[in-house]
């Protein structure tokens, strides 16, 4: 459940990126001409473009776009405020320093290559309990940061990155490196130290369905990923993927005048 105190910081918070999309867009950017050098020598030229759509379809499309950049920041923000509610350290886009040794670096580097040549064979538990024995050699500095990290009142250390649900396949190589990175600097794995790549909606509505097969082939689903209401569920409690769909709807709600006006 979201707090009445958290859900006023939700509101302002997330208005204040939403008013800095609609503050941001200039509706005269979006009247393409054809022969318009600027546009040309940017490389943003679309004829067909300005063949097929009117000039508000445009702009409407032109927004979405703007807007669904910033959504991202929008769940980060929160995601940390709420995540205050039930533990005892919430922290965004918070960037942590540590030593790991030269043995668990070239185990992060041969795991990865793996997935990167063979796709996810095997199982995310078994790369970190692999990563957390490599102790032995020469300690190098490393700086990895988390979207969101949370510890609760026990001590024990979530680390998130909050991504599209559609990654890329350099998105998931990616992820896997960094977790395994921060399992390496504390030298803990699960329940002590847990890591997942958190998608804040599912496109396909349930787990059984997500079919998005560069996620499946580059990362563990089952044991990395967090789907829409399990992860606002995991660090809000039952029913908080539900409360954060209202409260987003309750913030559209008080700015539609302002999205009318620019759009219209």
């Amino acid at each position: 459940m979201i707090h009445a105190h958290t859900r006023e910081q939700i509101k302002v918070a997330v208005g204040e990126l939403l008013l800095g999309v609609i503050n941001r867009y200039d509706p005269q950017s979006s009247d393409y001409v054809l022969a318009d050098k600027k546009l040309i020598g940017e490389g943003r030229l679309n004829p067909f473009h300005q063949a097929m759509l009117t000039p508000n379809s445009i702009r409407l499309s032109r927004f979405e776009r703007s807007f669904s950049t910033t959504l991202g920041s929008m769940f980060e923000v929160t995601a940390q405020l709420i995540g205050q509610q039930r533990f005892a350290e919430s922290l965004r886009a918070h960037d942590f320093k540590g030593n790991i040794s030269n043995a668990a670096q070239a185990g992060i580097d041969g795991i990865v290559d793996s997935i990167r040549a063979e796709n996810f064979s095997g199982r995310y538990r078994d790369y970190v309990d692999t990563i957390v024995n490599s102790f032995h050699g020469d300690q190098i500095p490393v700086t990895v940061r988390a979207d969101l990290y949370l510890r609760d009142p026990e001590g024990n250390e979530l680390f998130f990155e909050m991504k599209a649900p559609k990654p890329n396949k350099d998105q998931c190589l990616s992820v896997t490196r960094k977790f395994l990175r921060f399992h390496a600097m504390r030298r803990s794995g699960p329940p002590k130290v847990r890591t997942f790549y958190a998608m804040s909606y599912n496109p396909y509505g349930t787990r059984d369905r997500y079919r998005w097969h560069i996620a499946r082939n580059y990362l563990d689903i089952n044991q990395q990923v967090l789907l829409g209401d399990e992860f606002w569920d995991l660090i809000g409690g039952s029913g908080t993927y539900e409360e954060v769909l209202d409260l987003f709807g309750e913030i559209g709600r008080d700015h539609d005048e302002a999205l009318l006006q620019i759009l219209d």
